[in-house]
This record gives structure tokens, sequence and C-alpha cells, in this order.
């Protein structure tokens, strides 16, 4: 969805919680077992997907 489409459907309202977190920066981990998923989700970490059979965390900064 771009920002034409957006004002133009009158949701621009909106648009500044759609975007709200555009700029954010993340720590990053990546696990390989469930247990290393655990530890990692213990700390706060949120898994984000797997891709090539290794599983993807974020964390806010």
């Amino acid at each position: 969805m771009d920002i034409k489409h957006i004002e133009h459907n009158g949701i621009h309202k909106h648009r500044k919680s759609l975007f709200q977190y555009k700029n954010d920066e993340f720590h990053c981990k990546t696990a390989l077992t469930i247990e290393e998923a655990s530890k990692f989700i213990g700390v706060g970490f949120e898994y984000v997907t797997t891709f090539n059979g290794v599983m993807l965390f974020r964390k806010r900064k």
C-alpha cells in the first residue's frame, strides 16, 4: 500500500500510526535449535520467521 493509496482512500489520518515503526532498530539473533530459541524468547526476543532452517528473532534496541 503506497502513500497515495492511503490518502486517496481517506485513511491518511492514520498514516502516522501506520508508519510509526519505520525507523526502529533491532537486535537480531538466530537459532538452530529449540533450546536456543527458548533462551532468546526468555530474554524478550520476538520470533520473526524461519529461513533456510534458521529461526530469526528480533528485539527493539
